[in-house]
């Protein structure tokens, strides 16, 4: 069981100046010279972003985007390697919540739970049920699970792990966090 996307979303006070191609290149990645950072600009919300390998950065004044397009060890080591180096790099920026977000797609099927689960909640005289959420407070962090239908065919479990505070990030939280969402995926509703 694979996700389809891992992202975390850091809320703050962010200087997307200090994210130069060079800056994350050389201090926060630590890569050779022959190594590569592609800069991408989305058009629609003129925001710009930082490429290297499957690992994309997006900075902006009130939110840092990290996500990935890949799920190789590799590629999550990288993810948490930039992570965790950006608050050790910029111990002095205001961080309000870090939310890690690891979401699974799934196809409409005869036996799939997700959308069965959906269909059993109450409905109000003609709408719809297209979204349920649970939380579990723990210790360091909020574990919340998001059930979304999207469209007819497909409905996403979205779980995400709410941080209040940069210090209870563990080095290990990618790890921890997928093995947890895939046991609950796993165990059953």
């Amino acid at each position: 069981m694979q996700p389809s996307q891992v992202s975390a979303i850091a809320l703050g006070n962010w200087n997307p100046k200090i994210f130069t191609p060079v800056w994350v290149k050389e201090r926060l990645l630590c890569l050779n010279s022959e190594d590569e950072i592609k800069v991408q600009l989305d058009f629609n919300d003129m925001d710009f972003g930082l490429q290297y390998k499957n690992l994309i950065l997006i900075p902006k004044g009130t939110v840092l985007e990290i996500r990935t397009k890949s799920f190789e060890q590799a590629d999550l080591q990288i993810f948490t390697k930039a992570l965790m180096g950006i608050f050790d790099l910029l111990p002095q920026t205001p961080i309000k919540a870090i939310g890690i977000n690891i979401i699974y797609n799934f196809s409409k099927d005869a036996d799939n739970r997700y959308f069965t689960l959906l269909e059993k909640f109450v409905h109000f005289k003609g709408f719809e049920v297209t979204m349920a959420r649970y939380s579990l407070k723990k210790d360091k962090y909020l574990a919340n699970i998001i059930i979304e239908k999207k469209g007819l065919e497909t409905v996403s479990v979205n779980f995400n792990f709410h941080y209040s505070r940069t210090i209870d990030l563990e080095k290990t939280f990618l790890e921890t966090h997928i093995l947890e969402s895939s046991k609950i995926l796993s165990d059953g509703i």
